[in-house]
């Protein structure tokens, strides 16, 4: 006959297999994590322009519902996307929000009032500018 002592020492047992089960999970995890931290590095960086001027806001045919940004001083850790060195950002102007964020962006290039930009670290509107995330103002 078992007693409550040996049905104790099976509930361990199990909990000990969980455990090892759970360690290998995160050993697995921990591995993928370090491999994409690896092979993609530049999803890591977003390049921030903190109490930058506005200096140029461009539009252009060849690239429809596309703003074009420049700024006055050099980004910090741009991405690796990043290759153009006459626009800092680009913003899509296809949705409500980023329609909000053109016209802060107008504002602060009207009113010469310094702006914080953070990209999203990505080149996906334009190949080769980095695409605006936020814009404080």
């Amino acid at each position: 006959m078992l007693s409550s002592s040996d049905g104790f020492i099976c509930q361990n047992r199990g909990d000990k297999n969980k455990l090892q089960r759970g360690t290998e999970m995160i050993r697995k995890n921990w591995l993928s994590m370090f491999a994409l931290l690896v092979l993609f590095p530049a999803c890591l960086y977003a390049g921030t322009t903190s109490g930058t001027l506005i200096q140029t806001l461009g539009l252009d045919n060849g690239a429809p519902d596309v703003l074009f940004i420049s700024v006055d001083h050099t980004k910090s850790s741009p991405p690796g996307c990043q290759t153009n060195g006459s626009w800092a950002y680009v913003l899509p102007l296809a949705g409500d929000q980023n329609k909000k964020l053109y016209a802060m962006l107008l504002a602060a290039r009207a009113s010469q009032m310094p702006v914080t930009l953070v990209g999203a670290g990505v080149c996906d509107a334009f190949s080769g500018i980095e695409t605006l995330q936020v814009t404080y103002y």
